[in-house]
């Protein structure tokens, strides 16, 4: 994997490391014959190669943090991704490049006879807590169940995602529902999954378990998804971040004794 392999990582982690890192990726994954990013033009090329730049940093960040490293392959999918969700949320127009048509990044139902699972992994990094949506739907759109649940914990974006994938999974099952398909917008945790491979970091035992599940379900398939794809279970999974609705809480405050 060249100047950004886990070996390389390991040895420096300084802006001379990140430099290189940087060189490496571009030789590896973008064509200098039209410049370095040719699927965008104009001021939407600046923005893009800002989130690539970005994105990079992030994850040296989460290495030296001891996190873990998960590699630059996903770099270039991730960053266009952000970028057409922050164009279409911002009402930015004048996009040079083709763009996903509307009716192919939104939720689609499962085929007749199957359940689909969407899974989303929310975390506030200053209460240090995970917050993880979950919601099961037939072939109709129809939700047959759902859930919500909260973590105090400091995971990594990863292993939170994982963990929704897995709490999702043993959830539908719990409520009776098979022939899944299960659907997540976390792209890496997607292909480790798939990948069949053996992860030796703290997150390949998560990955583990979600494989021994899907061996017992009918068919399962697991899915990428874009965010746009995923927005009920990213919604739910927000509303964990805050400890109650308001009524729950003047109910719990009025079982505290005194």
């Amino acid at each position: 994997m060249g100047a950004y392999s886990s070996q390389s990582c390991e040895k420096e982690y300084s802006s001379g490391w990140f430099v290189s890192c940087l060189l490496q990726f571009f030789r590896d994954h973008c064509s200098c014959s039209v410049g370095l990013f040719p699927v965008v033009e104009g001021a939407e090329q600046v923005w893009f190669i800002a989130r690539v730049l970005w994105r990079v940093w992030f994850l040296r960040n989460q290495l030296v943090q001891g996190v873990g490293w998960h590699g630059l392959e996903n770099v270039v999918p991730w960053s266009e991704e952000f970028l057409e969700e922050f164009m279409v949320f911002n009402g930015v127009v004048g996009i040079q490049r083709e763009q996903v048509r509307q009716n192919e990044i939104k939720w689609h139902p499962p085929e007749v006879g199957f359940f689909k699972l969407n899974t989303y992994a929310a975390i506030d990094v200053q209460k240090w807590c995970v917050g993880l949506g979950m919601v099961v739907r037939d072939h109709f759109g129809a939700v047959k169940a759902y859930s919500t649940q909260r973590i105090e914990a400091r995971y990594s974006a990863s292993v939170a995602e994982a963990l929704a994938i897995l709490r999702g999974i043993s959830f539908a099952i719990y409520c009776g529902y098979d022939h899944l398909v299960i659907e997540s917008d976390a792209l890496g945790v997607v292909n480790m999954i798939n990948s069949g491979t053996e992860i030796s970091t703290d997150i390949g035992v998560i990955i583990g378990d979600i494989r021994c599940l899907i061996q017992n379900i009918p068919d399962a398939r697991v899915k990428y998804v874009s965010r746009k794809a995923n927005v009920v279970a990213h919604s739910l999974s927000k509303l964990t971040l805050t400890l109650f609705p308001p009524a729950v809480e003047r109910c719990v405050q009025d079982d505290c004794p005194g």
